[in-house]
């Protein structure tokens, strides 16, 4: 699988820069690579509910008593994009619960969430979605490095086809969620 810096090497190569061999190096190419690759990775993981950036976690309560919430919940630390909470047999589809900073509030005493969270591994990424940060990071790249604005929208064009591509087979390899039971869903069985 594609390291950090193979990622960067390819959004170097598609605008027709030099590799680096770190992150750390001393070269224009790296430290422009460093001062961008985190928001960009974490732009594109929140982009779409990737299969291999999923998690489920219990949320904790707090000890705080909000005003006009039964209860309040601290959110994962690594959550990136929240995607579904849900308490078994209960269907979220009401505003039942709001986020505020790093806290949801609700009304229920206990919640499990679904959530985007903020992966780092690379050997962990799907290989479309890795082609799909390189473009991204080579749009970015292609003005400060280049000067040329063709290559900046070709870039960016690149990363709209990919990305799509990418999302696309996600989506295809997913399995459908199940329906919520509730009355209406159980008076048509």
């Amino acid at each position: 699988m594609a390291t950090k810096v193979d990622i960067g090497n390819m959004a170097l190569r598609r605008i027709g820069e030099t590799r680096i061999e770190s992150f750390t190096e001393q070269s224009d190419n790296a430290n422009i690579l460093n001062d961008i690759y985190d928001i960009n990775r974490k732009a594109v993981l929140r982009e779409y509910p990737w299969s291999f950036a999923v998690k489920t976690a219990e949320l904790v309560a707090t000890s705080e008593e909000p005003p006009d919430w039964n209860y309040e919940f601290a959110l994962p630390a690594d959550l990136l994009y929240l995607l579904s909470p849900a308490e078994s047999g209960r269907d979220f589809t009401d505003n039942i619960y709001e986020i505020r900073g790093s806290n949801l509030y609700t009304d229920d005493s206990e919640i499990t969430v679904r959530y985007v969270y903020d992966i780092t591994d690379t050997s962990k990424f799907d290989s479309l979605f890795v082609t799909a940060l390189s473009y991204l990071l080579a749009s970015e790249l292609a003005m400060p490095r280049t000067g040329d604005p063709n290559i900046q929208g070709n870039m960016a064009q690149g990363y709209t086809q990919a990305i799509t591509k990418a999302r696309g087979m996600n989506g295809s390899e997913n399995k459908l969620n199940r329906v919520a039971d509730n009355q209406y869903v159980n008076a048509r069985r």
